[in-house]
């Protein structure tokens, strides 16, 4: 099989807003038993022109609970879970008043909720990502990211990395 054909299908609980665009947090069913929705934000950061058109700058923010199955030891059977997607205009910090405000709002959830685990696409600032927590009071560190070897750079970079990655929050 080729592709996706030969891979094992699950069913899964699902959590996506009514928005043509829009960010998701599922979890297979066969692990949990539940997922529930606790936020979701869609934040109109600043409008800006691309291609002639004007266009407005959207960050998103979904926080959910998971109820596990069985106890996953330090865990416990429940965590809260956020997914981010950062814009890509607000991450280049064009606007350095809107980042501080994303960061602020993020910060802001993941002490109101208890959120474990934060994941997202924070295009060019993935490693902001613990830089703006911690200077913000909470313990975080990266858990997952997505790096390759570049091989044909045209400078001395050799590590690329992908812009989503995964973080543990509470050390």
């Amino acid at each position: 099989a080729t592709g996706l054909e030969g891979r094992p299908k699950y069913k899964h609980f699902v959590i996506r807003v009514d928005e043509a665009i829009s960010v998701l947090i599922f979890a297979r069913t066969d692990v949990f038993i539940s997922l529930e929705l606790l936020d979701f934000e869609v934040h109109q950061d600043h409008k800006f022109r691309a291609n002639q058109k004007d266009k407005m700058a959207r960050t998103r923010i979904i926080v959910a609970k998971v109820t596990f199955k069985q106890n996953i030891g330090h865990i416990g059977h429940e965590v809260v879970v956020a997914n981010v997607h950062y814009h890509y205009m607000t991450a280049k910090q064009t606007f350095p008043a809107v980042a501080e405000q994303f960061w602020d709002r993020l910060a802001a959830r993941i002490n109101k909720y208890g959120i474990k685990f934060l994941t997202g696409d924070f295009n060019m600032s993935l490693t902001e990502v613990p830089f703006q927590l911690r200077k913000r009071g909470i313990q975080i560190d990266c858990v997952a990211w997505y790096p390759w070897c570049l091989s044909n750079s045209k400078n001395d970079i050799k590590l690329g990395f992908d812009s989503c990655g995964i973080f543990y929050i509470g050390g």
